[in-house]
């Protein structure tokens, strides 16, 4: 399982996408990830850019939480 909640969105711009790419290949075969403030713009463009670049990663409907969480099964 890969959390991701941080750096600050105020880094720099898509702050927190090198996330997936960096620990990509330490996920499982079932492996999750879960992006805090998915409701964000950087956050949702991230996800976006995740979903194209590893077609193996599937989003599941977001969990309820004040900025959203995103979450993504490697299948």
């Amino acid at each position: 399982m890969l959390v991701v909640d941080g750096p600050p969105t105020d880094t720099c711009h898509l702050a927190r996408f090198p996330a997936v790419p960096f620990f990509y290949e330490k996920l499982s075969q079932t492996g999750i990830v879960l992006l805090d403030d998915a409701a964000r713009v950087d956050e949702a463009e991230a996800v976006n850019r995740w979903t194209k670049g590893y077609p193996d990663l599937k989003p599941v409907p977001y969990l309820v939480a004040e900025k959203g969480v995103a979450v993504l099964r490697k299948e």
